[in-house]
């Protein structure tokens, strides 16, 4: 499912992004640093729970704050965008929402 809207918060160096991606193709360019492989992780960690960089999640955690927030809405034919959500916690609890409703988590 295509994304219409990606929010990121205190995912590493990204504070708090907002990204509208076209439907067709979109390229991430920047500087070294500026957060290109970020918003990667960001959409992985919503699609798996998990970072693809590292398996601790107090890495991916932007310093001194608590939490990860990666909220996203997705593109369906027939009807309005699905909306899903994680926040990640340092100590390590997760919350999953989707359509606002919290999402079962198998481990």
């Amino acid at each position: 499912m295509p994304l219409v809207r990606l929010d990121i918060s205190h995912v590493r160096n990204l504070s708090s992004v907002r990204f509208e991606p076209s439907p067709q193709v979109n390229v991430i360019v920047g500087k070294n640093g500026s957060g290109k492989t970020s918003v990667l992780e960001a959409i992985h960690l919503l699609s798996f729970g998990r970072s693809f960089r590292s398996h601790k999640h107090k890495t991916y955690i932007q310093h001194e704050n608590e939490a990860c927030i990666v909220f996203a809405q997705l593109y369906q034919t027939q009807g309005s965008p699905i909306r899903v959500g994680l926040q990640r916690y340092r100590d390590g609890q997760i919350d999953v929402r989707i359509q606002g409703q919290r999402a079962p988590i198998g481990r």
